[in-house]
């Protein structure tokens, strides 16, 4: 019974972040263009991320889990009355935008923030806050520090075209400290050099954070540092309308 009403809170939760924030965004009386395009073809295009645990990841099987994964079907509900016609396609943090913005995805559903750079430079459109957290740290026990203030020469495993560096920048000056960090494209690549010792830890959004430490092969080697050094609101994302119609 949990899981149903689970299910219900989110499709209602989605639906009224990314249909109710395109209402506003005209006021003609037009079926949306993406919309059209979806019931077309029969199926939903949904951007997620690559492998998080927890929010989008393929489980043994190869089926599609967690959180990410959810908001998807309940669009599908939404839209085509059918929480399995959802095409899923990993994304990485460095391709996610110029993905939505080519057409590829109808939607991005992942741990993507809102900003209003994002908004005005790149013509995003988003839908109702999904996930609010902020950036956090995981580091090996063995290095021996309480607080991010501590970590001031170490090597952080980092996923590119993030707001994540500009943070890391921040909280240096801030602090008077040096963090270095090493880029990644994938989380499960970071994660993979943060246990081969390339890095002394792993940072993102807290929930990814978590994440990361589940998929460590000892978890209990690594942990999550109390602080976190931004706000990140985490939303669902579409391309804007253009002339040819409102999307959404």
């Amino acid at each position: 019974m949990l899981r149903h009403i689970s299910k219900l809170a989110t499709c209602c939760a989605v639906v009224a972040g990314m249909l109710g924030f395109a209402g506003a965004s005209s006021a003609q009386e037009v079926k949306s263009a993406t919309l059209d395009a979806i019931k077309k073809r029969g199926q939903l295009v949904c951007g997620v991320d690559t492998g998080i645990p927890g929010f989008a990841f393929q489980d043994a099987a190869g089926a599609w889990q967690g959180l990410d994964i959810a908001y998807c079907q309940a669009l599908a509900v939404a839209v085509l009355s059918d929480a399995t016609k959802v095409k899923y396609v990993g994304t990485t943090s460095k391709v996610r935008f110029s993905v939505l913005q080519s057409g590829e995805i109808d939607v991005l559903i992942r741990d993507s923030t809102h900003t209003l750079t994002r908004n005005t430079e790149l013509g995003l459109a988003y839908g109702g806050l999904n996930f609010f957290t902020g950036e956090a740290f995981m580091v090996k026990k063995a290095l021996n520090v309480a607080h991010a203030k501590e970590l001031n020469g170490a090597t952080i495993c980092v996923l590119t075209g993030t707001t994540l560096e500009l943070n890391i920048a921040d909280f240096g000056r801030a602090n008077n400290i040096k963090i270095n960090t090493l880029l990644f494209e994938k989380p499960e690549e970071a994660f993979a050099a943060a246990e081969a010792g390339r890095c002394d830890g792993y940072t993102d959004d807290g929930g990814s954070v978590a994440a990361a430490r589940s998929a460590m092969k000892n978890p209990k080697d690594w942990i999550i540092l109390p602080e976190l050094i931004s706000r990140e609101f985490l939303v669902p994302t579409r391309a804007r309308a253009t002339s040819a119609g409102p999307c959404w």
